[in-house]
């Protein structure tokens, strides 16, 4: 479907920012939706072998807030999350969306 839409489809997971934008009419050309919000595997907080923390692109604002691994080592970023948003917003939103600029909707692509 993506191939078939090109430039006129979205990726999406959260989608907080961009669907305001479709309901003001800000974000023009935007026909297709496709929600990679169920893919398996993606919202998992792990401690990998080398210590690292994994934090998987669907992981929510809410579940890294509720995440105990990231309680005890990450403690700056489960107070972040928790400031995110009303609850509705926070149990919608993930981490990879609102953090990351070139995944965010709102965010102009760099030329």
């Amino acid at each position: 479907m993506l191939a078939e839409k090109r430039e006129q489809a979205r990726l999406v997971a959260g989608a907080t920012d961009l669907m305001l934008e479709l309901e003001r009419g800000v974000r023009k050309g935007v026909r297709t939706v496709i929600d990679i919000s169920r893919l398996p595997d993606l919202d998992r907080i792990s401690l990998w072998e080398d210590d690292t923390i994994h934090i998987g692109p669907l992981v929510t604002h809410n579940a890294a807030a509720a995440s105990k691994l990231l309680r005890e080592r990450a403690f700056a970023l489960v107070s972040a999350a928790w400031q995110v948003g009303a609850p509705q917003i926070r149990n919608r939103a993930t981490l990879a969306g609102n953090w990351s600029p070139p995944a965010r909707p709102t965010t102009p692509s760099p030329r």
